[in-house]
């Protein structure tokens, strides 16, 4: 299957797992814009198939053109302006993620890192379904950080409350391979 057509299907999966990326990709048209990173991707898992594909698009400042208003408070941008993606294989865990900038077509990849599922040496489970996040609003699915042999971390998902019941799903059949991992 070419790179295009698995990239289709990457995103079609992200849009079933995460719910600001369906939102941001139907509404704002950025499906061209994230082409090359889902590109990308692709290439890096191979024929795998993703067990998990979370990705969220949000309004976090560009740091290096903050605005702030008279009081000096930040100005948010109206459109996102940072894209970041989170895809889990049976072999892969693979983070990247960048910004969108107005005078790039294309985003300004920041970081992609690729790590070996086998290289879990910690599974932390923060936040479960049903458990209380903040003050009157309770968790809708798990938080899980992986820490690897080298002292590295990951967080999944990569925003709160923003999986879909299908990324809910895929996200706790997840937690019991990854304690898997760490005891064979």
């Amino acid at each position: 299957m070419e790179t295009s057509a698995r990239s289709t299907q990457l995103n079609d999966q992200l849009e079933a797992h995460s719910i600001s990326w369906g939102e941001a990709i139907d509404s704002l048209g950025y499906g061209p814009r994230l082409d090359p990173i889902l590109d990308e991707l692709t290439a890096i898992i191979g024929d795998e198939v993703p067990a998990l594909a979370c990705g969220s698009l949000s309004h976090n400042v560009d740091h290096d053109k903050r605005e702030l208003d008279d009081s000096g408070n930040v100005i948010f941008p109206d459109q996102p302006n940072l894209y970041d993606v989170i895809v889990v294989t049976d072999r892969l865990i693979i983070l990247t993620w960048g910004y969108l900038r107005d005078v790039l077509p294309t985003p300004a990849r920041e970081l992609t890192t690729v790590r070996a599922r086998k290289n879990i040496s910690q599974v932390t489970v923060s936040t479960t379904p049903g458990q209380e996040r903040f003050p009157g609003d309770m968790a809708t699915h798990h938080d899980v950080a992986l820490t690897f042999i080298d002292g590295s971390e990951l967080k999944i998902p990569n925003a709160e409350e923003d999986l879909t019941p299908a990324g809910i799903a895929a996200l706790s059949a997840l937690i019991p391979e990854f304690y898997a991992v760490m005891s064979a």
